[in-house]
């Protein structure tokens, strides 16, 4: 396209990608129904001159709607238990006698407790009508029945998550005079999300995709603008500046918006009439390991029911300065610079759902006098006996956070040699402890005095005084050695600081504690007691009263967040050493060992630890008897208890039961790979690149490591030990000027001329899993559950699809344990109030495999006019890679999902095809 004023072309395109369930494969987990999908993506740019070799401009809208559809297979009650529920003459659960066992499928009644023997059995699972909850009874109604014959995993249903983006971007470049090019863009990012959820009026999980199980609706937009210039002072002395600002707003909301589902059933003190506290609560069903989906799934709203974070409102952006310099220096190329930053944040959040996150704990319907205690969550939940509950609860939905930034750094690149090259450089970081918008609008939680700073009262500052740290330092050296004209040798090493993740360093911390916010946490005090009933519903929580010294105690049962003073920065250190050949004229082989070591990281996968999680055993010094103290659910004399809250260290010093919430950057990574890739360059049609990584990855994780760092060290989560990709594109050597029909005509050479065929290969070693066992509950009073390990492995054997139970199973459990230091199988059970030593994912599932495809044809139109035609199908031979088990009880005989897979692997998918328009000018 001309431009008439500035006499050049105008370049752009026009792109157009469809994918349907139409042209899927099924996925065998998912029945025999492929989900319904649709995916519509469209883009349009434009690029040119303004003003003739001055001024040019870019701009492009690219646009997603996006209906996909996913099942979930999940746990309600059987047609026995929903049916004589609501008849109104009693539940009848003995089926979880026949199925458990007599023993372990036995539940009791907590309302009639014999001090000695425990609580009276109810008859054959009968629980008759008068101890049933009217408010349990409501909120069942709104179960569906099963659609399966199991009584776990019974239930399987599909729905659909909705996706609509639009974006674009705008810039204008200008080359002011032949020294100075000035820049401007401005970018925009609207992503609206929504999905139903399994269980209707009742939510559950949600079904936003095959990998995520977000139920609700979100609405996130990301706007961000930047103008800068860089300038040639001198040959030899470079300068750039950027001037930059950046906003990030969301909201989100339940699955059933402002509904309030609690009054609505006759549960009290719950919606309490504002727009946070609306729309359904999280109801959790758990057995006495806290195992959920004990008879029932979660349902209702919660982050660990459907990804909900809802309702949310955030708004965080940040202004940025910028200024770089270069200067030539004879072989040195020397760098430093400034980066200067200023965040704010607005986040008024309910990770905890507050209309309350409410579970129904085994516990409660056990008799712990009993070696095999017995006990049913959905029973608790019957009685509306919730044992536990969270929620947040404000003053304010203004507080936000603020932070200053700033960044220096010098590095030099010296040509040493012509064979040799060296880069130095080190980086200065400088983070200001953050600060709220004025007085009461946010706490510092303070873990070695059990106080809250309030920000603005008393001695304290909106910044509530907290400490500077001005040594965050980040060396970093690099060399290429040239050893001969094919071979270099690289390596280098750096350490970096992590900025951090919600809350690690900046926001959702000090706007979340007393006196803007607090999290709730009542909790039953043992077996046979409950927090509260749904009759009565949970007490409100009081704010406290402003001391003139601004230190506010914090309270029992407030689950506060927590941050070092000075904060702790998560430290990255990397290294590398690479030798790069090249074996001819298109093709290189490198080879290279990676490392880095993580401190002041994370546990785990989560930000967070949870430091008054009950110990096994809790030494005399922080236990409230003076003497040390350990679990056992028959305890003898005064150093056994089967009171969970006396094994919680800070009970006794502070008198907390509550769980707490800290931003603990204070534990390790380490990952060490060896990486060989072998790369084509393009010729003959042909170019590729091979990948091979042979890589560990380890790391502590578990609140238990807040006390004991070798009870849940172990292999990462997410990391496939071994994996090979291939990347490969191929030229269809047919058609003008290629080796096969290279004389052919023009209209021939449209049909045959212009293929190219692309692959993208991935075969991977399986991920990594934890053997658990059935008696965790009695042997200890919190996680990580795991049994003793003996010199045998556990046997793995990948079974072949069943069409009958839509699974496949990889391992089969052994008989249940005996006492304490019995074997089943290959493991043994670890004595009371010991964890077992099998180690954290020192299994692995079964491994994975995909290769995409993709085949074009380019298709010319005019002169200056290109068509473009693809195909994709994604995982084009349909091999569908199955998860790990789903559950891995290993002495868990009873129906359900130990050893056995009922979903794809993560990254799995069944085929796609996807046909794509694309036209260039």
């Amino acid at each position: 396209m001309l431009d008439a004023e500035s006499e050049q072309l105008h370049h752009g395109g026009n792109f157009y990608a469809l994918r349907s369930d139409a042209l899927d494969a099924r996925s065998p987990f998912d029945g025999a129904k492929i989900p319904p999908f649709t995916l519509q993506q469209f883009r349009v740019n434009v690029g040119g001159p303004v003003k003739k070799d001055k001024a040019f401009f870019f701009g492009d809208y690219q646009g997603v709607r996006q209906k996909i559809g996913t099942s979930a297979r999940q746990t309600v009650p059987t047609a026995l238990i929903h049916n004589s529920c609501l008849s109104g003459n009693g539940c009848d659960l003995s089926e979880y006698i026949a199925s458990r066992g007599a023993g372990p499928g036995q539940i009791y009644n907590p309302r009639i407790v014999n001090p000695v023997t425990g609580p009276a059995p109810f008859v054959n699972n009968f629980i008759p009508a008068q101890y049933l909850s009217p408010q349990a009874l409501a909120l069942l109604k709104l179960i569906p029945l099963p659609n399966g014959s199991s009584i776990t995993n019974n239930y399987t249903a599909g729905g659909n998550g909705v996706v609509n983006q639009n974006q674009f971007d705008v810039r204008v470049d200008e080359q002011i005079s032949q020294r100075t090019h000035a820049f401007g863009r401005y970018s925009y990012y609207d992503n609206k999300i929504s999905a139903g959820t399994i269980f209707g009026a009742a939510g559950g999980t949600g079904f936003s995709s095959p990998t995520n199980s977000f139920g609700g609706s979100a609405d996130g937009k990301s706007q961000s603008a930047v103008a800068g210039a860089d300038v040639a002072l001198r040959p030899n002395l470079l300068t750039d500046f950027r001037l930059g600002y950046l906003r990030y707003h969301v909201a989100t909301h339940k699955f059933d918006g402002t509904t309030d589902l609690a009054t609505q059933v006759g549960i009290p003190g719950l919606n309490t009439g504002n727009t946070f506290t609306s729309g359904s609560p999280a109801f959790y069903i758990a057995d006495a390991s806290n195992n959920n989906g004990d008879g029932l799934s979660n349902f209702g709203s919660g982050l660990n029911v459907n990804a909900c974070n809802c309702a949310l409102l955030e708004t965080e952006d940040q202004y940025q300065v910028v200024n770089n310099w270069t200067k030539i220096i004879g072989t040195h190329s020397v760098k430093f610079g400034a980066d200067l930053r200023y965040g704010r944040n607005l986040r008024v959040p309910s990770d905890s759902n507050r209309a309350g996150e409410m579970t129904f704990s085994a516990t409660d319907t056990e008799n712990p006098t009993l070696a095999t205690s017995g006990g049913l969550g959905l029973a608790t939940f019957l009685l509306g006996d919730a044992t536990n509950i969270t929620r947040y609860v404000s003053t304010s939905t203004n507080a936000k956070e603020s932070q200053k930034r700033v960044f220096s750094y010098v590095q030099d690149s010296w040509r040493v040699t012509p064979n040799l090259t060296l880069n130095l450089g080190v980086r200065w970081e400088i983070y200001f402890p953050e600060s709220v918008n004025g007085p009461e609008q946010g706490g510092f939680a303070d873990l070695t005095t059990g106080n809250i700073r309030v920000a603005g009262v008393g001695p304290f500052s909106t910044a509530m005084s907290l400490k500077k740290d001005f040594n965050l330092w980040a060396p970093r050296i690099g060399f290429a050695y040239q050893a001969n004209p094919r071979t270099v040798i690289r390596g280098g090493y750096g350490r970096s600081f992590d900025i951090g993740v919600f809350g690690s360093i900046f926001g959702h911390v000090v706007t979340q504690n007393l006196l803007v916010l607090a999290n709730q946490n009542l909790t039953s005090s043992g077996p046979n007691t409950a927090a509260f009933n749904l009759a009565v519903g949970p007490a409100p929580f009081v704010f406290p009263a402003i001391p003139s010294n601004g230190l506010i105690p914090i309270p029992n049962g407030d689950n506060v967040k927590i941050r070092d003073d000075p904060n702790r920065f998560p430290t990255i250190d990397a290294w590398n050493l690479t030798l790069q050949r090249q074996l001819n004229s298109s093709m290189s082989l490198t080879m290279a060992y990676v490392g880095n070591k993580g401190t002041h990281t994370f546990s785990g996968d989560g930000q967070t630890t949870n430091p008054n999680q009950p110990a096994a055993c809790l030494p005399a010094s922080e236990s409230s008897t003076g003497q040390t103290i350990c679990w056992n659910p028959n305890p003898v004399g005064t150093g056994e208890t089967k009171n969970p809250i006396l094994l919680q260290r800070y009970y006794a010093k502070y008198g907390w039961a509550q769980g707490l919430t800290y931003y603990h950057n204070a534990f390790n990574t380490h990952y060490n790979a060896l990486q060989v890739t072998l790369d084509k360059h393009f010729s003959q049609g042909l170019q590729f690149s091979a990948n091979y990584a042979w890589q560990r990855a380890f790391n502590d994780g578990g609140d238990q490591q807040e006390t004991n760092r070798a009870i849940d060290y172990g292999r990462y989560d997410d990391l496939r030990e071994q994996q090979l990709t291939f990347f490969g594109n191929y030229e269809l050597p047919f058609g003008r000027n290629r080796m096969f029909f290279s004389g052919a005509p023009a209209w021939v050479d449209y049909l045959i001329g212009g293929y190219q065929l692309s692959t993208s290969l991935n075969l991977s070693s399986g991920l990594p899993f934890t053997p658990s066992y059935g008696e965790c509950g009695t042997d200890i009073p919190a996680n990580p559950c795991m049994p003793n390990k003996t010199a045998a492995r556990l046997p793995l054997s990948l079974t072949s699809f069943s069409t009958a139970t839509h699974s496949r199973t990889y391992f089969t459990p052994g008989l249940p344990f005996g006492a304490n230091g019995s074997q089943s199988g290959v493991f043994v059970r670890p004595n009371i109030g010991q964890f077992g030593n099998v180690g954290r994912n020192n299994y692995f599932g079964p491994s994975f495999f995909a290769d995409d495809l993709s085949l074009l044809k380019n298709i010319p139109i005019h002169e200056s006019i290109v068509g473009q035609f693809r195909v994709d199908a994604f995982n084009a031979f349909n091999h569908i890679s199955p998860g790990n088990p789903s559950g891995k009880c290993i002495d868990c005989t009873a129906a359900g999902s130990n050893g056995v897979i009922t979903g794809m692997g993560l990254g799995s998918l069944p085929r796609q095809l996807q046909f794509a328009v694309t036209v260039k000018f």
